[in-house]
């Protein structure tokens, strides 16, 4: 597997065709693209210590790849993009899929918040210490507990 160096290194040209052909919020967006790459070759190329490609990169998770075109005449050229490469090191952070995330460095788990999900799981709930209109933080840890009859997602 290249460093990291490398496979930006490949990368690079078909951003600068891209950059190239593409005129405006396409061609800032594709430029901005261009530059970090550069900035990141930077790095890669001062530092010998930037840890190869799969262990810098989180893997993206994607499993498709996308055919690209160069130039005016539209001829589909391949892409090392993510769906291509499958490549890079586990994502950290487990989506259980119950209303939990898992952090797989730490094993420390955590709810998600979301809009529109009531008091005890609502984004926007704060939960003081010291009891306040008969709410606290342990009124809220019982709710918490109860939930379901088995606790929150079975905890």
């Amino acid at each position: 597997m290249p460093n990291a160096a490398e496979w930006l290194g490949e990368l690079r040209p078909f951003l600068a065709a891209e950059a190239a052909t593409r005129t405006g919020s396409e061609h800032r967006r594709a430029s901005r693209s261009l530059a970090i790459v550069d900035e990141m070759l930077a790095v890669a190329r001062r530092d010998p210590q930037v840890p190869s490609y799969p262990d810098a990169l989180p893997a993206a998770g994607v499993v498709l790849s996308y055919r690209a075109v160069r130039g005016a005449d539209e001829s589909p050229v391949p892409l090392p993009d993510d769906g291509a490469l499958r490549r890079g090191v586990p994502r950290r952070f487990v989506d259980h899929r119950d209303g939990t995330v898992t952090d797989s460095v730490t094993g420390l788990m955590w709810e998600k918040k979301c809009d529109g999900c009531g008091y005890a799981h609502g984004v926007r709930t704060v939960v003081p210490w010291i009891p306040s209109d008969g709410r606290s933080v342990w009124t809220w840890l019982a709710e918490i507990n109860r939930e379901g009859g088995t606790g929150f997602a079975g905890y």
